[in-house]
This record gives C-alpha cells, structure tokens and sequence, in this order.
C-alpha cells in the first residue's frame, strides 16, 4: 500500500473484532424465481400467489421458471430482502419468500404433507429444481440449496433487531431491522448480526455505515468483495457505560430516522445521494468511529 506513514501505522498490530465471529452471512435463498413471489390474494388460511415479476427479469435462463394462481399456506410465508433494497442505515422494503420448513425452520417431509397446498407447491419446484441442478452437485433438494451450510436454520435463533450489511460492493451499507413481529430471512448478499439491544443494533449500523471505514476496507482488500473485512479492525463490542457508544447509536438512529424520511419522499433515492444529504451526520460518526477504533493513546 502507497499511503503516509502515519496512516500505514494504524494498520500494524491490528487486533480483530470480536464481532467478527458473531456476524453470520444470509441463507442461499436461490434459485429466486423457485421461492419468490407476489401475493395476489390472501384469507386466512392460504395465499394465491404468482411469481415476482422483478425477479423474472434478473433470472438466468435456466432457471427461468414461472408460476401463476398457486396456493400455499400462510404458514410458509416469510419475508427477505435483496441487497438493492439496502440503504444506507435504512431498508427500503421486503420481499416476499416461500421456504419449506417447520416451526424451528427444519425441513420435515412428513410436516409438510400435513399442508397439501404448501407440499403440492414445493414439490413441484423442487421437481424444476432437481431436473436443472448440475448432476455433479451434491446438493440433491431445494431444501438443501436454500439451508446450504446451515445458514437458514440457525436464523430461528434470530433476536428483536437485526444489524445487516451487504457482502460486496465499493461502499459498506448497514441498516438496522426490528425483527420483534416478522419472520425475515436475511439472504447471502447480506451478513448479519441480531441483538435485543436497540442500541447496539443503531451503534453498529453507525460504525459500519461509517465512509472512514469503507476508505480502510478498500486499502486493504483486492475484490469487491466485503465479507467480513469490516471486523480486521477492532471495532468494540457495545458498551452502553461507554459515552462515545451511546453517542454512536443516538446518531445511528437519528440517521436512521431521517433516511426514512428520505425514502418516503423520494422511493428512487440511491444510496450516493443518501450518503449527500447526511454528509453532516456522516463527518461526525466517523471522527467517533476514528475514536474508538483507532484511540490516539495506542
């Protein structure tokens, strides 16, 4: 790295954080156009859906695979979202997903025929799916693509708040999701982290949303891909004695509060032109993040 010295300092000895081992990456929620949809209507006790239409448009040909009126249990209805819909420190909107799994998110063949609707309808992707797959996969189901690694049910353990950030890119951008009365699924364009703690959600969102950070973050990786690099540096876990973190989450939220605010006015706002209108917020967060990441006494 070509950078003065003073700023190469700051990368010796760094010590990892230990938030690195409590983010996870989402769940393989693919093929989309298999689990996808739109709901076209809904009682109270199944949903007529079809297929999401955006995600036809995005689909290899391969799987390209479309569906109209089927009919599925509510049960089977959860929510997700991709990594276009993530701003920074706020998430546009969800995306509805149908997964074939029980109340602690395991694949149970013998639950699942107890809903013909739902076992009718997975049957018949998971038919698409087999007869597409590549024959030297050993991924033989749906099922198990979707909960590939286990990164689909270890998210029943999922708390009131999740902290999301997207895997690749130029720019980290985190958001934070109350979680406490939905079922999200966070996809593998996304790490995350859950916590009952609002307050460490709304910190963590302002120290990865951080521009400082996405600046060291380039310095140091050879790909667009992010993954766990935020955590090489010592990003401390939340402290709510400490006055600088509880600084971070006033102001990860008062961000929060205002990009929704953004979004509501204007749906088409990107995520450049978010990181303009909080410019102001931004500089402040990252002489705090400066702060408690690289403190001037080491």
């Amino acid at each position: 790295m070509i950078l003065p010295y003073h700023e190469l300092q700051k990368f010796d000895n760094l010590k990892t954080s230990p938030y690195k081992k409590l983010f996870y990456q989402g769940a393989t929620l693919v093929p989309r156009t298999l689990v996808f949809f739109q709901i076209k209507e809904k009682n109270d006790k199944f949903l007529r859906i079809n297929s999401d239409s955006d995600i036809l448009t995005r689909a290899k040909e391969k799987w390209l695979f479309q569906f109209q009126n089927k009919e599925i249990e509510e049960f089977f209805h959860f929510k997700t979202f991709l990594n276009i819909q993530l701003l920074p420190f706020y998430l546009k909107d969800l995306k509805d997903v149908f997964l074939p799994i029980d109340s602690q998110y395991s694949f149970n063949s013998s639950y699942l025929r107890r809903y013909p609707k739902a076992y009718s309808f997975y049957s018949e992707v998971d038919n698409f799916y087999q007869t597409n797959r590549k024959k030297t996969s050993k991924i033989i189901s749906l099922h198990d693509n979707l909960n590939y690694w286990n990164k689909l049910q270890k998210q029943i353990n999922n708390k009131s708040f999740l902290i999301v950030y997207n895997a690749s890119g130029s720019n980290l951008k985190a958001a934070v999701i109350n979680n406490e009365d939905q079922k999200i699924i966070v996809g593998s364009e996304n790490y995350y982290y859950t916590t009952d703690s609002e307050e460490e959600a709304h910190y963590l969102a302002a120290i990865l949303n951080s521009p400082n950070l996405s600046n060291k973050i380039k310095q140091i990786k050879s790909s667009r891909h992010i993954h766990k690099r935020p955590f090489m540096f010592p990003i401390p876990i939340y402290d709510d004695q400490n006055p600088i973190h509880k600084t971070l989450a006033r102001k990860g939220k008062s961000c929060y509060n205002v990009v929704q605010e953004l979004f509501a006015n204007n749906l088409k706002i990107t995520s450049e032109k978010v990181r303009i209108f909080i410019n102001r917020k931004l500089i402040k967060i990252d002489n705090l993040t400066e702060e408690i990441i690289f403190p001037k006494e080491s």
